[in-house]
């Protein structure tokens, strides 16, 4: 019986999956038949089906019925503002990325001046012009200041430099372990990362006992590592812990375990996925404490193995098990 050579197997050109498999109509490219997984409102970028067919030109050069090629496509960068533009040309969502983008001026924040990637950022835009995403919130969900006595404006924050250090580990950190710890991000956090294992997000959970708990979320699977933060002290412990348990975790990828000494750098940024769902897995600790009959697993395995909609696999220790083993398997094809 003839078996099919791996090798020209095709694969999903974004995330280089091999199973359930289709191609776009927009440009005949192999790509995971996953749309119908999406669910409804969630706005996860989980489906490399409809990030591309939503998210780039050339999903939506196809879909307008525009003739030619779409990066020589009048209609289409006359559909969008040249930051939109670009983005949709340029973002991880595509096959082939537009050449020589035009050049644009950054978009500001008409209340407080900070930058905004209309891509990525959340904001909206109104009568009083285009707000972030804070500004919005205070205007609205905030008190109002006393009559007669006008707010300051804000003024714009320094933007963080990028990560230039590919192999370096950016631990996003939360508002509250920037201001339990007193430390700030020295970059801002690569989108996306430059590769699976090197980006994580800290944040704090106070569970119904008052205990308070670390957990250090890994954006690409959402698998936690929880730790006591009695144990991590005023941060000088972390690093020293945070590399234990990553090297129990990747002990069976050994062309990962450089990672286990990889520098660690503290980064500011918004991974809405990790961010949601870290959100979720707060409440879940707090249940799982509750239990009537008593825990049955410790906190980790519970957060590991809770699903996630926001996941293909949709249980974190799946997700970085199968990550794993695709690492083991590109090492076996590289001897």
């Amino acid at each position: 019986m003839k078996t099919r050579d791996k090798s020209t197997q095709p694969r999903c050109g974004l995330c280089g999956k091999t199973k359930n498999l289709t191609k776009t109509e927009c440009c005949g490219q192999w790509i995971c038949n996953d749309e119908h997984k999406y669910v409804l409102f969630s706005y996860a970028r989980s489906s490399c089906s409809r990030n591309h067919r939503r998210f780039t030109l050339c999903g939506f050069h196809s879909g307008e019925g525009h003739k030619g090629h779409w990066k020589d496509c009048k209609k289409c960068r006359a559909s969008f503002q040249t930051e939109m533009y670009v983005w949709y040309g340029t973002n991880e969502y595509n096959f082939e990325k537009l050449e020589n983008p035009p050049h644009y001026e950054p978009t500001l924040c008409d209340r407080c001046g900070v930058v905004i990637k209309l891509g990525t950022d959340g904001y909206s835009v109104g009568p009083k012009g285009t707000i972030c995403e804070r500004c919005n919130y205070e205007e609205h969900y905030q008190p109002t200041a006393k009559a007669g006595r006008r707010a300051a404006p804000r003024k714009p924050k320094p933007q963080l430099p990028a990560n230039s250090n590919p192999d370096a580990i950016e631990i996003i950190l939360s508002a509250q372990v920037r201001k339990n710890w007193r430390v700030e991000p020295t970059v801002c956090a690569t989108e996306p990362p430059a590769h699976w294992l090197g980006q994580w997000r800290l944040d704090f959970d106070r569970k119904p006992d008052r205990t308070r708990w670390a957990l250090v979320t890994n954006v690409a699977t959402l698998y936690t590592f929880v730790f006591p933060v009695k144990e991590l002290g005023r941060r000088e412990n972390f690093e020293k812990l945070f590399r234990l348990r990553l090297g129990f975790a990747i002990v069976d990828a050994p062309m990962l375990a450089s990672w286990k000494d990889a520098p660690i750098v503290y980064a500011a940024g918004n991974p809405r996925m990790a961010v949601g769902s870290m959100n979720n897995m707060r409440q879940h600790l707090a249940w799982h404490t509750e239990t009537s009959v008593g825990p049955m697993k410790d906190d980790e395995d519970w957060i590991n193995q809770t699903p996630f909609l926001s996941l293909p696999e949709a249980f974190p220790d799946k997700a970085f098990a199968e990550r794993l083993t695709e690492a083991n398997q590109l090492n076996v094809k590289s001897r």
